[in-house]
């Protein structure tokens, strides 16, 4: 097989994958990434950003993480499941075939037979890590969100401060 017909195989096969794929993240996922969105749609003009938007943010965002880290662990579950379930169906295709003596036959056989649920096994870990790595994003979102509330404040502190001196000097 030609280099070329070998990566048309793994993008089909990947875009098979895809819709079992966006649906488990999507189940996780779904209200922090359109809250996320959201943030975006306002920050693309930061000097626009109120400091009561910005407190909603840094409110919101822990409350969706603390959600999504319930699902992300079911979604763990369920890989983990599936990953039982794989061994278990490789066990018991080779038990099957306790007519092969060699046991390399065996093995590349049995794998052969259970590649439906490897590929399921793959997806849910798959998932799981990309979930993982929204909610780590969504935390350094929320850190920045925070940071330019702390420099808001200080800016605050400093234009009062000088408003004071003005006011005394005058």
């Amino acid at each position: 097989m030609k280099l070329n017909e070998q990566v048309d195989t793994i993008n089909a096969a990947a875009q098979s994958c895809e819709p079992i794929l966006s649906s488990l993240i999507d189940d996780c996922c779904r209200d922090l990434d359109r809250y996320v969105d959201q943030i975006r749609d306002h920050f693309s003009d930061i000097s626009k950003v109120d400091n009561l938007t910005l407190d909603n943010f840094i409110l919101n965002i822990p409350i969706l993480i603390y959600y999504v880290n319930a699902k992300v662990e079911r979604l763990g579950l369920k890989s983990d499941l599936s990953s039982i379930e794989r061994k278990r169906q490789l066990t018991e295709k080779m038990a099957e075939m306790d007519h092969l003596k060699n046991k390399s036959e065996k093995q590349i056989l049995s794998e052969l037979q259970t590649v439906d649920s490897v590929i399921l096994d793959e997806i849910c870990d798959r998932a799981y890590k990309i979930v993982k790595s929204k909610v780590d994003t969504a935390y350094e979102i929320l850190a920045s969100c925070k940071k330019i509330m702390s420099r808001r404040i200080e800016e605050l502190k400093t234009e009062h401060s000088d408003t004071n001196r003005q006011t005394l000097h005058s």
